[in-house]
């Protein structure tokens, strides 16, 4: 019993740390250091409450270790209260052991039979973390923890296999980021929010995702804000990439690239695709460039009454009629002059035929 109130205890306090710019992810920072709460997005909670059992490089922990861990995860999830924050990484936490150990338990079959094992794959915040190595990608990389070159000829990185984040070996440890494909898949919504600036006195003049001291005295490494989501990087986590913003679409009709630091940049290049957005209809009709479009234009009507094929008309249109019958649509002038629905009297027609036949 004392020896699991002591583990509690241990990774309770290890919770309440930050994040180190300089040394490892879980070389944390005093309580009285760390950020509020409310100055946390959706983007990037989860960090401070990704609750560790045990660190160290991912082949540290022996079987017996690991099972033990899983032990002590599992009484931690049902001593935690249900549907909580905590519970919620805690159990993150023991599928991602889980997971260690069946590694673990292949590499050490591999060993036995003779065979060179194949341990690549590091599972950290989401993360599913494979082993490269190509000296013949014509590219330059850059580590996305310290910035640094990536030499493919001489090195050998990891690489996410969801969000394509690279880091060198020895940086590995110190990832901070969690998955941008882990949050789009728990929230699936985007911050509605333009630009919700906090300030840097909330974020305790700290990065909000590796925790580097900040601030505007230093000109040469000046805090980046992120339009996305309004928090503060430093130069290491804020590249100055640019993006369309979601919520400035939505309100504004706004389409033009903001900077954005990189959790941000990668979580809109994973989203970007993904149906996401609810878009009034109506808006359409205000920007008269769509109707020119191909794409715009086969979901539109010709005015049968008329026949101007150069006019395409829409259901959402000011200037149309809409058949309560058939649903066609026609020019509210038009119809106005021949009150007559082309298409019903066609219908009605080839239904006088077919019982004919019949």
């Amino acid at each position: 019993m004392e020896d699991k109130e002591t583990t509690r205890e241990l990774i309770e306090s290890k919770s309440t740390r930050t994040l180190s710019s300089t040394s490892s992810i879980f070389e944390g920072l005093s309580d009285d250091e760390s950020p509020d709460e409310s100055s946390i997005t959706s983007c990037l909670i989860g960090v401070e409450n990704y609750l560790t059992i045990t660190e160290g490089c991912k082949y540290a922990l022996s079987i017996p270790q690991l099972t033990e861990a899983i032990t002590k995860c599992k009484d931690l999830v049902l001593d935690t209260k249900e549907c909580s924050e905590e519970r919620k990484w805690l159990v993150r936490r023991l599928i991602e052991l889980r997971y260690k150990l069946v590694q673990c338990k292949e590499a050490e079959e591999e060993s036995r039979n003779g065979r060179k094992s194949n341990l690549e794959i590091n599972v950290i915040l989401g993360h599913h973390l494979e082993l490269y190595y190509d000296p013949t990608i014509p590219y330059k990389q850059f580590c996305d923890r310290c910035c640094g070159s990536i030499w493919g000829v001489l090195q050998s990185w990891y690489q996410c296999l969801d969000c394509q984040y690279r880091c060198h070996e020895h940086c590995v440890i110190q990832t901070c980021r969690i998955c941008p494909h882990l949050i789009i898949s728990e929230t699936c919504l985007y911050e509605p929010r333009i630009c919700p600036e906090v300030g840097l006195g909330v974020q305790s003049f700290r990065c909000a995702e590796c925790k580097a001291h900040v601030t505007f005295k230093n000109s040469w490494a000046e805090p980046r804000l992120c339009d996305y989501n309004g928090l503060y990087y430093c130069t290491s986590c804020h590249w100055n990439n640019s993006a369309i913003i979601p919520a400035r679409v939505m309100k504004n009709w706004d389409f033009a690239p903001r900077f954005v630091c990189q959790a941000s940049f990668q979580l809109l290049k994973l989203s970007k695709t993904r149906p996401l957005l609810t878009l009034n209809c109506k808006l359409y009709g205000l920007v008269e460039d769509l109707g020119q479009l191909k794409v715009c234009s086969g979901q539109g009507y010709i005015c049968e009454l008329c026949d101007d094929k150069d006019n395409i008309i829409f259901p959402f249109d000011n200037v149309v009629y809409i058949c309560s019958k058939c649903k066609m649509v026609y020019h509210k002038y038009c119809w106005t002059m021949k009150q007559e629905c082309l298409r019903c009297k066609r219908i009605k027609k080839r239904n006088i035929q077919i019982d004919e036949v019949q």
